[in-house]
This record gives structure tokens, C-alpha cells and sequence, in this order.
């Protein structure tokens, strides 16, 4: 059996996220970034860290991923968009994604927030 990190590229570490301590987490070899948004970096709940702890001890394969894949179908619930029905595209960072709409033969996409789209229900895909 190989053995595989459950999210590649990912270290979680506990951190008060003072300056020093931020620089010297930075400096780490393979450390790019912290997870984090416009505000600054993003932190995940005990509970999350348990939850994911329990999996892995678990033995099952654990499957893992993104909230929407290339080609899911998907509407817009929230923000300036609202109502609009389309393909996802792609992540665009930063909590934004591209929503593919077809008209025409051609295709027009617009940049939304991750948290305004939902997957279409069925009855409506």
C-alpha cells in the first residue's frame, strides 16, 4: 500500500500568527503561502482537524476535492449575477470561479464569488 497526503501541497500548523512566527513558518522549505483570503490568512477549526484526524485513523479511502468540477452545471444565487445558469469553468483564486454561459454558438463568462454559485437541482439541469 502507498501512502499518499490527504491534501498534496498542504501543512497545517498551530499558530498564533504573530509576525516572527509567521516569518519563520514562511521560510520553512516548500512553504509557499498561508491559506488565506484578502484579509490575511485563514485559519481551520479544531473540530475540522479532528474530523480529518478520524478519516485517515478510519482506514477507508477518503475521497477528496473541489466543490465543483470542469462542466458541472451551476446558477448563480447571490450578488450581481444572480439568476444566471451556466457551466462552471474554472477557480479562478481567492474564493472566485468562472461561470461558462453558452449563447449563440459562442460563450460569454463572467468572474463570481465561490459562495454565490450552487450546483442547478436536477429538475432544473
Amino acid at each position: 500500500m502507498i501512502q499518499v497526503p490527504l491534501f498534496p501541497g498542504y501543512l497545517f500548523v498551530r499558530t498564533d500568527l504573530n509576525p516572527p512566527e509567521h516569518l519563520e513558518i514562511v521560510k520553512t522549505v516548500g512553504v509557499v503561502r498561508f491559506v488565506g483570503n484578502a484579509g490575511g490568512p485563514l485559519s481551520v477549526k479544531d473540530e475540522t482537524i479532528e474530523s480529518l484526524k478520524i478519516m485517515v485513523m478510519g482506514g477507508e479511502e477518503i475521497l477528496t476535492g473541489t466543490r465543483f468540477k470542469k462542466g458541472d452545471k451551476i446558477v448563480v444565487v447571490n450578488g450581481p449575477f444572480v439568476g444566471i445558469i451556466g457551466e462552471f469553468l474554472q477557480y479562478r483564486g481567492q474564493g472566485r470561479v468562472i461561470v461558462n454561459i453558452e449563447a449563440l454558438g459562442q460563450f460569454a463568462a463572467v468572474n463570481v464569488d465561490e459562495d454565490d454559485v450552487e450546483p442547478l437541482p436536477q429538475i432544473l439541469s
